[in-house]
């Protein structure tokens, strides 16, 4: 037996145009499975420049390969043999102020290469030869990255590579194997020209990086001691 109330409620439900209450849908939840996450394609990278750095680096090896033997010629005999700034390194102040009538006058940074290599072979003439080599290498490197940063600008080819690594690489190795920069490497004294050219190269190297680099006062301030360095 219903109470009265709920009788009377019941009798209006059923009865024909009552009120309809809307049936209530609540939404599904969500399935607990985890959907796969795409993964998206990995960038190769581009070991071409370090392959065409290396081959830079090898050519240089295999040309002066054959001079490491090389005598003090001329001015390496008041340069080295004579000059008494280079027989210690320390203190410093000698080795950067060379007699003033000698070929490293007015130039510290390569009488103090000089203080290094007779510090640790003496007159063992291999490693001046092998600072030489060195040097004219570090200088063929640093022109292939110079001009890779310059002619980064180029348009991409259809494989998304920069025509540009081909013309470094290329300039680089003209570089390293070119006759008139031989004086330069086998004539020891004369390392000061390569010196002068690889602080110059650095300089133009960290100029171009400051306007791409978001560190834009490091790079100005290491152009700014690279400038210094190659007028030493």
């Amino acid at each position: 037996t219903r109470c009265a109330p709920a009788a009377l409620c019941h009798s209006l439900l059923q009865a024909p145009g009552a009120l309809r209450l809307p049936r209530l849908q609540f939404p599904r939840m969500a399935s607990r499975r985890a959907t796969p996450l795409r993964h998206q394609p990995r960038r190769n990278r581009d070991w071409r420049p370090f392959f065409q750095g290396a081959l830079v680096v090898l050519a240089g090896c295999l040309v002066y390969a054959n001079s490491l033997a090389g005598p003090f010629l001329f001015d390496d005999q008041r340069a080295i043999l004579d000059n008494p700034t280079i027989r210690h390194l320390w203190p410093l102040t000698d080795a950067l102020h060379p007699p003033a009538q000698s070929p490293m006058a007015g130039r510290p940074l390569a009488n103090l290469s000089l203080a290094v290599n007779f510090t640790v072979g003496q007159l063992q003439v291999t490693g001046y030869h092998v600072w030489n080599v060195v040097t004219h290498l570090l200088v063929a490197l640093t022109l292939f990255g110079l001009l890779r940063r310059l002619l980064s600008s180029l348009p991409t080819g259809a494989d998304g590579r920069h025509p540009g690594d081909n013309v470094a690489a290329a300039c680089a190795l003209i570089w390293v194997a070119h006759p008139l920069t031989t004086e330069a490497v086998n004539y020891l004294t004369q390392r000061t020209e390569s010196m002068a050219a690889l602080f110059c190269l650095l300089t133009l190297y960290a100029a171009v990086r400051a306007q791409e680099s978001r560190r834009r006062a490091a790079w100005i301030a290491a152009a700014a001691a690279f400038q210094l360095c190659g007028v030493a």
